[in-house]
Parts: C-alpha cells; structure tokens; sequence
C-alpha cells in the first residue's frame, strides 16, 4: 500500500516532478567515471528512507515518480511510467545539493532546523545488490542476461535512451575486458573467437577500401597508386617514384587494422627494426593481390628486378604462385612496356628546347648459338649498336638555345687557323699556370700516398687539403635515356651514317629543321669518333642544304676512357722492355715478375681495371722509394724508411714540406734539366733517369684519373696537354691527333659559353655523389655488358634485344635504390678495399736495394726510354702540328661555304681575330720547352669498384 505524507511540505513536494532524474550530464558522468559514486542515501521530503510498518506486505507503488518527458523519445502525453529499478542508473533522490543528511520521523518533521547527522555511505557493492533486490522484487524470473539484453535491444524510446548513453561512452569497452579477464576458459576462447571474427571483418572492409570498393571509398587516390595495369605496364615516372617507405606509409593509413596485428604478432622487439615495416608492408602487398590482382604494384616491381638480374624462371615461377612476383610472362610485356615508356620519354626531351643533350654509342658484338646445327641453322654472328641519350649539366645562368647555337659554332668556326702554327700549339699545350697547378696537386697525391702506405702518417693524411677546380660539375645524378639497340654493322663510313640516321631521325624523332638552329653532341671511342668526321667530311659536299643530311649540325667528342687506356697502350710500350738481358730495375716486365699473382696484367694487353692497379702499385712503390732518396737515407728496406717517417713527420706541415721537396726533385724537373745542373751524374739512358721519367708519367694516369672521379673539368683538359705530345712521340698518332682536335675545339674552335657544357659531357655521375663521376664511354660499356649477359641462350634474337634493351638501364637505376632501401649491397661495389699493401712493400724494397733514385750511385741502362713529353713537343714544333692544321682545313671545306671562309674562318670576325693573338702572345715558342711539371692526384678510391664494375 502507498504512504501518503503527513507534512505539508512534503505534500507539495510530491506534486511538483524532481529535477534532474534523467539529467543526462549526469548519468554520462555516472557510466564514463568508473571511479564515480553516489553520496549516501538520504531521505527526502515525502519519502522516508524506508517504509514505516506496516500490517501489510509492502507493494512498490511504481507511478511514483514520472520521468522527464526526451524532446525526441517520448511525447508530450506520455504517461507511461517506468520501473523502479531503472532509477538505480540515475542520481540519487537522498542525494541533497548540501550532502547532508536529514532524517525524517512524525517526531521531526515539526522541527526540520534542527541538526541533521549523517548517514554512512552506501558501497558499490551494496547499491548494486539492491538492483538485484528490485529485479526480485519486480520479477524473480528476469535474469541479468535478459535484463541486459531487453535494455539494449528494445525498440522502446526510453530504454533505447539510457542504452545510447551508455553505448557512447568507452564503459562498453571497459565491461568487455572485465569479461574477458574474468570468463572461464570456454567461454574466454569463444569471446577470443568472437574478437579475432570481428578483426576479420574490419580488415576486409579496409581492405576492400583498395579493392572492389576503392572507386566509391575514401583511398581512391591510393588504390590507384597501388595498381599496374596490365596492358600499359609500368613506367618509367612509377618505377622513379616508388619507394617500400612510401608503400609501407600508404599501408599503416589505409590497413591500419592489419597492421597493428602484424606489429603485436611480430612483437615490439621485431616491428621497432626498420625491417619490420618493410615485412609488414610485403605481407599486406601478398594479401592485396590474394584479394584482387589488380593491386599489384609492388609484385610487378621485384619480378621487375629480379628479371633484371635474371632470377632463374622457376625460381620466378615459384615466388609467382606465392603472390610475390607476377608471371614470367607477365614480367616481360611490363619489361617491353618499360622500354617503349622510356623511348617516349626520349622523344619528348628531344623535342624540348630547355636541355642540351648528347647521344652515347657503341657497337658490341655477340653470337646466337644454336645447339642443334643444321642446314641453314648455325651459329650467328650479331654485329649491333648500343645508344645512351644524355641530358648535359648546364652551368646557372645559361641556356641550352644559347649553348648549342648554329649560329655561334658557326662564327667560331676555324679560328684555330687565325693564328700562327706556333702559337695555336702553344696555345693547346701546358702554360706556366698550369705546370704551377700541377706541381701543387701532385705534392698533394704524394703525401696521400705517404699517409696511405705509412701507418705513422695515416692520422695526418686526414688533414691534407683537397684538390680545387673552379670548373667542378656539381654532385648531380645524370639523366639519361636508353635507346633501342641496331642490328647495324659500324665498321664503315656507311654504316656509321646509317645508325646516326636511324637514331636521330627514326628511334629520338628530331625534326630535320630543327638541326638549322641546335647542335646536338656525339660521342664514341676513338675509332667511331674518327668515322663520324669521316661521316660529316663525305656529306659536307652533298648538294643538300639541310643539315640535317649534311651531318654538320653534330659535335663530336672523344671518350676519355679509351683514351685513359691508350696512353697506358703507350707506357706499356715504352717501359717494358721484357727482352733478355735486360736488368733495368725500373723495367715494368721485371717489377710485374715479383707480383706473380697479377695474371691480368700481361704485356701488349692492357686489360683496363688489372693495369690501372699495377700502375698504381708501380707508382706508390715509386714515391717510397724517392722518399728514401729525398731524406738522404741509407736503408735498403721498407721497415727503415717507415721507422724514420714515424719519427721525423709529426704535423701536417712538416709532411707537406716533404711531399714538396719530393716534387721539386723528381716530378718538376725534366731529364735535361738534371743533366744540365750535374744532379744526374751520367748522361744518357740510366736507372736514374728512366726511374725519374716513370714517376712523371704515371702522374699523368693518376691526376686524371682523379680529376675524373670527382668531375674536374680543368684538371681534366691539363691533362690532356700534356698527353698530346705524349701520344705523338709514343707513336700514336690517331689518338695524337683526337686530343689535339679536342684541345683545338676548347680553346679556339667551340663558343666559350658551350666549352663547360661540352667537355661535362665528357662525363657522366651514375649516384650523385661528389665523387660518382666516371667517363661517358666507360658507362656505354658497361651498358654493352648488361645486353652481351641477355644474349646467351638460343632464344634471343635482335628483334627481342632491340625491345627489352631500353628497359635495362632504366631497371639498373631501380635496383640502385631498392637495393639500399631493403639493407642489401650492390653487387661488385661494396666489398672490401682490395689491399695493396705487401704489393708495395715488396716493389718498394726492390726499388730501395737497387738504389733507383741515387744519383750518385746511378749507373748505365741497356734500354732506350724518351722523355715522352719532351720528344713530343719537339715533333709537333717542327711539322707535326702543321700537318694537324692542314688535314683539318681541307676536311672542312665544303660546296656551302667560299674556299676563303671554309679554310681561313673568315666567319669569326676581326674581334675574335684579336682575341686568339691576344692569347697567342701569353705562350711564345719557349714556352713549348717548359721543364715537365705534373700534378699527381690518384688516391686509391681514384679507381675503386664504383667506376670498375656496374652499379647494379
């Protein structure tokens, strides 16, 4: 039965509804708070804290109190009335804004001022025994699970209400892993189950985000990125942007889900390691294309690779159905799409104004062999062409319509004939800037050796100063194209045309008219150089007007790798003698016999990586022995002289000053010369003499071979004055005369603004370090080895060469930065520094027992060697050079210029007249007899494995 009130009070207070029942701040607070609890109950006007007794059982009267009517829940006539135990989810009715407690009897009710006391406070666990009280009461039936169940099931608004607070909050969350801590194993695996099922669905829907809903879903842009298509394969713009850093970033934004499974199941240990992402992004690329084939980009890029290095096709097949690499087929139309993507890419530079470019190539030769010889099928013989499209660095400032201009090639045209003879010559062989120059840089490479092959010194070589040039190329990578490979024979005039022909106008589509206004460079070995001017000489008297057909729009440029390795052709010729009877010390032939185990270095074939390194032993070999002489010591072995070393050199300076005085007495100084101050005792051939010139020309080797790797452009034309004469004396003429055409072009022939841009061409930068340059030629023929692996088996034919060959380069580049990405090293160019030091030591104390550079003890020579850059000089001077000018003035007379200005370069003008004599008085005909000064800077790494081997 209801209890009615007896105070007046009361009586109103039960007929105005409570505020704040459903206060909904307050039961967020009540579900987001687990540390929340209500205050004690308190009794309240009306309602006593419990029921008087009564005669009768107590019936819960539940219309009592009337919830607030939900604005979007309920409307405004609803009267319907709610359970009691519903309220235990709300705030308290003794729950007072004062917190104290006011107890309610008929004895003081009369007297509510009187002090009230406070009641102790209810626990969690006794209020939530009451609900389980009022849940008997109400129903003894309902149990917790349907109770819970009803409540957040039910259709009905005010339930639906109290069920969405609590939803909204992160309790649900909390409640679940209190289940999962406290459930008995069955049913803690069933909700495990239940967890790993729902994980399942969401990865699939982020994964179908990628997929089949990727049109419509949020990661529309990165679906696509994801994906190759078949048809078009990749390209060379894709392959350029991909990175596994990229792809992995893409994955933890999009599969976020999958990746943090991935994390906990590797563990943290595993995942914090930078592979761990990168295994984590392989197993997400797996899953994808498990998916849908479709998202394939990183499969189509490993088989890419891998068919780079040609991967065994099984092993293809293989990690194809473990959805790691496409089909072997598949990997070979994208190989065949990549070419065609870079030729277009070739074509579309072309056609831009905004680069001067240079086109590579050489020829190779390879044999198709077939296994089962028959009538009219036996092995053939290919002879092809390889092409590279080169993109040059152009200075700031500059442009390329400026650089490659008709006009301005054709105003400087022959000014090497405005001068006298004399002067020209002068004017292309070493100044007396340029001896000065040398003489610094080689008392530099002589004290790097000293720190390098002494221990004592190693510490002081670290602050040696470097090798200046105002002319250095900036570190920068090289952009280059790769052109499909000819089935054209290049032993002939003819045949040279023909590939120019078919390349310029063909494969790169360079408008004919274009040719009228741009030059475009060329360049080959020696022998393709020659052929090409022999090319341009034979169209010069075509009646065609165009340049284009007259082949006159073409700057030729001679690559300086085969000429690094025919002026070693002339060392080998000139120092070893290898004849019996012979017991000149300094003979290569008996240095190479105390280094049995150098196999490649054999005389009359210079195998290029194998000699470089004999002459640098040779050389090192050389400075150690002069240091010995320069000190004035005694000792005839290595220990002496680093003994000495470590206790004379203790500062920088002081090794500076002993590289200086090593220069001064052996580098700087010609044979005459020390003949004509009586430093060398006996006249003629001697050890001395020949030991003295041996240490200066194989400075040459190793200033330019230094001055390459790190793109120094002046050093690299010093250089080439002083093999000039070199090479005439040493009886090569062909190369005699392609130097000295080349100088000719810098310093007279070619516009001062195109000189920088063209003889940069003269190199190429294949990793964009500072010292990642090497030459143009040597890069064609590492190009020439990569087709020559692709020719072996009896299915190649030149068709299939001619498709997958521009691909080649463009899949080198990618393995360059994949392969470091994913922590492996290039193959060929990362391994230890081959070790020279016992070497040394061993030529070193041959040089030291035979006293090679003691004059005093100097003794006669049966073998004849010439100071090559004397005798040159010598040769050119009176005749050689004259006969240079002539050749040159008949080859480019042509039926589209007047004899006058063909031969006399009228076309240059009196101002450029000027100019050239104004320079030809800087050097008179005694500057041409200036004593042999050279820079010497070769360190080891001049010639390390990043230029010797391929970078792949």
């Amino acid at each position: 039965m209801s209890t009615e009130p007896t105070h007046p009070e009361a009586a109103e207070e039960q007929k105005v509804p409570r505020v704040g029942v459903f206060d909904s701040a307050r039961l967020a607070k009540r579900f987001d708070d687990p540390d929340y609890s209500e205050a004690d109950a308190m009794s309240t006007d009306g309602e006593p804290d419990s029921p008087p007794p009564s005669s009768s059982p107590a019936r819960l009267n539940i219309s009592v109190v009337q919830p607030p009517k939900h604005p979007r829940s309920a409307s405004s006539n609803d009267s319907e009335s709610i359970a009691p135990f519903t309220q235990l989810f709300l705030p308290s009715d003794d729950e007072m804004e004062d917190g104290s407690y006011r107890p309610r009897s008929p004895d003081t009710l009369a007297s509510p001022d009187l002090p009230r006391a406070r009641a102790p406070r209810r626990t969690l666990d006794e209020k939530v025994k009451k609900v389980i009280e009022l849940m008997n009461e109400v129903d003894p039936r309902l149990s917790i699970r349907q109770f819970l169940s009803t409540l957040f099931t039910s259709d009905d608004a005010k339930l639906k209400l109290i069920a969405n607070v609590f939803l909204s909050s992160d309790a649900a969350i909390e409640i679940l892993r209190i289940w999962e801590k406290r459930l008995p194993a069955p049913q803690s695996v069933a909700l495990a189950s239940w967890a790993i099922d729902k994980s399942s669905e969401v990865c699939a829907f982020h994964a179908s985000l990628l997929t089949e809903r990727a049109p419509t879903g949020p990661f529309k842009s990165e679906a696509a990125y994801l994906r190759m298509p078949a048809k078009t394969g990749p390209t060379v713009e894709r392959l350029q942007s991909f990175s596994m850093e990229k792809l992995g970033d893409i994955f933890d934004r999009t599969m976020g889900p999958l990746q943090r499974i991935l994390s906990a199941v590797m563990g943290k240990e595993a995942d914090g390691k930078v592979v761990g992402k990168k295994v984590r992004t392989l197993v997400t690329s797996i899953v994808l294309n498990l998916r849908s084939q479709h998202v394939n980009l990183l499969q189509h890029v490993l088989g890419a690779s891998a068919w780079r290095l040609q991967v065994p096709r099984r092993l293809v097949e293989v990690m194809n159905q473990l959805c790691i690499f496409p089909s072997y087929s598949s990997t070979f139309r994208a190989v065949v799409s990549l070419g065609e993507d870079g030729v277009r890419l070739v074509r579309e530079a072309a056609k831009s104004n905004l680069s001067a470019e240079l086109m590579q190539y050489d020829n190779y030769n390879w044999r198709r062999i077939i296994h089962e010889a028959a009538a009219g099928r036996t092995d053939i013989q290919h002879d092809q062409v390889s092409a590279i499209w080169i993109l040059l660095n152009i200075p700031p400032g500059a442009r390329a319509s400026d650089i490659l201009n008709v006009a301005k090639f054709q105003l400087s045209q022959g000014a090497r004939h405005l001068l006298p003879s004399s002067t020209s010559l002068a004017q292309i062989l070493p100044s007396p800037e340029d001896e000065t120059e040398l003489l610094t840089n080689c008392e530099l490479h002589i004290a790097t050796l000293l720190s390098q092959h002494c221990p004592a010194l190693s510490k002081l070589g670290e602050h040696l100063p470097g090798f200046a040039d105002t002319a250095a190329l900036p570190p920068h990578r090289t952009k280059q194209f790769y052109l499909p490979t000819l089935d054209q024979e290049q032993g002939t005039v003819k045949g040279n045309i023909a590939v120019l022909n078919e390349y310029f106008f063909n494969i790169v589509g360079i408008p004919k008219e274009r040719f009228e206004d741009r030059m475009v460079a060329v360049l080959g070995d020696r022998l393709t150089t020659a052929r090409d001017r022999s090319a341009q000489e034979q169209r010069a008297l075509d009646r065609s007007t165009s340049r284009a057909e007259r082949l006159s729009s073409i700057v030729l440029l001679g690559g300086l790798m085969h000429t690094r390795l025919a002026l070693m052709d002339v060392f080998n010729r000139q120092f070893w003698t290898g004849g019996k009877g012979n017991d000149d010390p300094t003979d290569l032939g008996i240095l190479h016999n105390l280094l049995p185990h150098l196999t490649r270095v054999k005389h009359r074939k210079i195998d290029f990586y194998a000699w470089l390194r004999f002459l640098e032993v040779v050389l090192s070999s050389l400075v150690l022995a002069a240091t010995s002489a320069a000190l004035n010591l005694k000792s005839k072995t290595v220990a002496d002289l680093m003994t000495h070393l470590a206790v004379t050199i203790k500062t920088p300076a002081q090794l500076k000053e002993l590289s200086k005085r090593i220069a001064d007495m052996f580098v700087s100084s010609s044979i005459s010369r020390l003949e004509a101050r009586k430093i060398k005792k006996l006249d003629g051939e001697t050890v001395s003499g020949h030991a003295t010139l041996l240490l200066q020309s194989l400075m040459i080797i190793r200033e330019l071979t230094h001055a390459i790797k790190h793109g120094h452009l002046t050093r690299i034309v010093r250089c080439l004055k002083y093999m000039y004469p070199m090479f005439h004396a040493g009886g090569s003429y062909n190369y005699a005369a392609e130097v000295g055409e080349f100088l000719h072009n810098v310093v007279h022939d070619w516009p001062k603004e195109s000189v920088q841009t063209l003889v940069g061409g003269l190199l190429v930068n294949t990793t964009g370090r500072s010292d990642g340059f090497k030459e143009t030629d040597l890069n064609g023929e590492h190009y020439n080895r990569r087709l020559k692996q692709r020719t072996k088996g009896s299915n190649m034919t030149p068709k299939i060469l001619s498709a997958i060959s521009p691909a080649l380069g463009w899949l080198g580049e990618l393995n360059e930065r994949l392969f470091p990405e994913l922590g492996a090293e290039h193959q060929n160019t990362r391994h230890a520094r081959v070790k020279t030091t016992e070497d040394v030591r061993t030529l070193t104390n041959h040089l030291l027992a035979n006293q090679v550079f003691d004059f005093g003890h100097d003794r006669k020579s049966q073998r004849a060697v010439s100071d090559l850059y004397i005798k040159g000089c010598n040769l050119l001077a009176h005749g050689g050079h004259e006969r240079h000018l002539q050749r040159h003035k008949q080859a480019t007379m042509n039926r589209h210029e007047t004899g006058e200005s063909a031969s006399s370069g009228a076309d240059a003008g009196p101002a450029r007249t000027e100019q050239h004599v104004a320079l030809g008085e800087q050097n008179t005909d005694e500057g041409l007899w200036t004593e042999f000064e050279i820079n010497s800077d070769w360190e080891d790494e001049g010639i390390d494995d990043g230029q010797q081997s391929e970078d792949d």
